[in-house]
């Protein structure tokens, strides 16, 4: 087996990010090359490589790395399609910058053309206890993250004419499962407005540039907030998306549903609003509204789809929308994004949706809106 092809065929299976990045860089070290009989060459890799290789189980195969992010946001076990879907669609990176002794790895990223997954691996000094940040994890973050910030740290696009942070960034630890304390996964979700864009985001032409600058801690003294900060350095990587452009028409004709507005003074109002257009893909939708009757003044009025009902603490209800399975499982949809000027707001997923697995989508004044496949 040839070094491409090996390194091609590896890259389909799962294993940790340290046995992947191990094998790559195996497939990369010079190869011994042994003459037998005439002029037969044969091009032989490291043993070792081909035995990790066949060490990665059919457990693990069907484990990305993304999945157990996908399983904790959702709060449920993902369904064979879902992971099948992150298999195929999730795209290995394994690019190392190292400072201070702590060790930055982007794993690998996921996209389906609205909104992107970077999965980081970090690696701190032997001895170094990471687990405090799965337990209090919004507290810790790079200094571009919702700590205070560092001028220069930004997550860049070239397709975009802002410099800096770009469109609607969040971060989650997660658990990496290789039971070291010195370990941790980082998964960043970008959403960008597409809008402001000069071109596709998440398309083979577009640069993305992330640039970490240290690693702190934020946590309370009384009642002040301070940070100290847990790692110093800069971790830079260049990398791309690729996504598979799936989507899916969910109306023929608009619709009209009961939803939270705000009005341009500031009061709130439950009013009907009018859909023309659901788009569904798989880590989210996009809800085009508006029309001439509605009672909101959309150029001053913004409208929510999803919203909180709060009297006090032990009396408070969320309004939410969710992608129903056809097995009655809800995976929850969450305001990420939107522009009322466009009339339109982007929902992210909690989880894939798989498009022969669901329904239908149910708004938060309860309307079901069918997958077309199911009418």
């Amino acid at each position: 087996m040839f070094k491409d092809e090996y390194k091609a065929t590896f890259s389909q299976l799962t294993a940790s990010q340290d046995t992947y990045r191990k094998v790559m860089d195996l497939a990369d070290k010079p190869q011994k090359t042994y003459r037998r009989r005439g002029s037969w060459v044969v091009k032989v890799l490291v043993a070792a490589a081909l035995v990790g290789a066949m060490a990665v189980t059919a457990s693990a195969a069907v484990r990305h790395w993304l999945g157990p992010y996908f399983a904790e946001q959702s709060g449920l076990e993902l369904s064979q399609g879902q992971v099948d879907y992150i298999q195929k669609n999730e795209k290995p990176i394994a690019k190392v910058q190292s400072q201070n002794g702590w060790d930055m790895e982007l794993v690998s990223a996921l996209s389906d053309g609205k909104k992107g997954l970077i999965l980081l691996s970090v690696t701190a000094p032997e001895g170094t206890d990471l687990s405090p940040m799965l337990e209090n994890a919004d507290y810790y973050g790079p200094s571009n993250d919702f700590l205070p910030k560092s001028e220069d740290a930004a997550l860049r696009c070239s397709v975009y004419d802002l410099p800096g942070v770009i469109g609607n960034s969040y971060s989650s630890w997660l658990d990496d499962g290789d039971g070291q304390k010195n370990t941790v996964n980082l998964v960043i979700n970008e959403i960008p407005d597409v809008n402001m864009a000069t071109g596709d985001p998440f398309g083979p032409d577009a640069k993305w540039q992330l640039h970490l600058v240290d690693l702190v801690h934020g946590y309370m003294v009384g009642k002040t907030f301070t940070t100290e900060t847990l790692a110093e350095g800069i971790w830079d990587f260049d990398f791309t998306f690729t996504y598979d452009d799936t989507e899916l028409s969910l109306l023929d004709k608009p619709i009209r549903v009961m939803a939270n507005g705000m009005t341009g003074d500031g009061e709130k109002v439950m009013t009907e609003v009018t859909i023309n257009a659901v788009t569904l893909r798989p880590l989210g939708l996009t809800i085009h509204y508006g029309a001439e009757g509605d009672a909101l003044d959309y150029s001053r009025d913004s409208v929510d789809f999803e919203w909180l009902d709060w009297v006090d603490e032990e009396n408070r209800t969320w309004y939410r929308c969710y992608a129903v399975s056809k097995s009655g499982e809800k995976i929850m949809l969450r305001t990420a994004s939107g522009n009322s000027e466009e009339r339109y707001k982007v929902l992210e997923s909690m989880a894939p949706l798989v498009l022969d697995e669901i329904e239908h989508i149910l708004m938060s004044d309860g309307t079901k809106i069918p997958i077309p496949h199911n009418k």
